[in-house]
């Protein structure tokens, strides 16, 4: 899965669990779609396309031949609440700068 903020993008691997709550189905109902509905399977990949998650990376160095590659998966993702997200921010940013204290 390519994921990507505003400082860049980034392969990730999602394993079983996560993938399934992600997309809202099995891995055998995602399965069965891939090799009988593809215009089902095109439908369901897409329908997550540019939504928002907070995701809980973990990356690790793997060796090919000589070459070291970071390998990224996926142990956790949340959906974003915007309104609480937004409150964080704010609540932040005041105690940054001291903008409306009293």
């Amino acid at each position: 899965m390519l994921i990507g903020d505003w400082t860049s993008n980034r392969w990730i691997t999602v394993f079983t669990e996560l993938a399934e709550e992600m997309l809202g189905k099995t891995s055998q109902e995602i399965g069965s779609s891939l090799e009988y509905q593809k215009e089902e399977a095109e439908k369901l990949f897409a329908a997550i396309s540019f939504k928002s998650f907070v995701f809980k990376l973990r990356t690790k160095v793997e060796y090919f031949g000589e070459q070291p590659r970071n390998k990224t998966s996926a142990v956790g993702a949340t959906p974003v609440n915007h309104k609480e997200y937004n409150a964080l921010l704010i609540k932040s940013i005041q105690e940054l700068t001291g903008v409306g204290k009293n």
